[in-house]
């Protein structure tokens, strides 16, 4: 019978992918000294989201076309579930 070989296991660096300043948490500061100075998380080079050129409103409509194209029949799947469910309860009471 062969042995598995051990797995190395995985090491915490320390880096934090996003920000964890958070208002309403007991270490919430309005102004980070570390995020001030760069205005970016874990040294990546992008920048903040409120930093982010705005959308134009020919790209939010295709946002919103795409969002729901993709959540309409999952929204339609639910409510006829729902009605089916419905139907069939008022069939058993009636």
């Amino acid at each position: 019978m062969k042995r598995k070989p051990k797995k190395p296991t995985a090491q915490d660096d320390g880096r934090s992918f996003c920000n964890m300043n958070v208002e309403g948490m007991p270490w919430y500061k309005p102004e980070s000294p570390s995020t001030a100075q760069t205005g970016n998380f874990a040294g990546d080079g992008e920048p903040d989201a409120d930093r982010q050129a705005e959308m134009t409103s020919r790209e939010r409509r295709a946002a919103t076309r795409a969002y729901m194209s993709i959540n309409l029949p999952r929204l339609i799947t639910v409510v006829a579930a729902f009605v089916l469910a419905a139907v069939l309860v008022w069939l058993w009471l009636r």
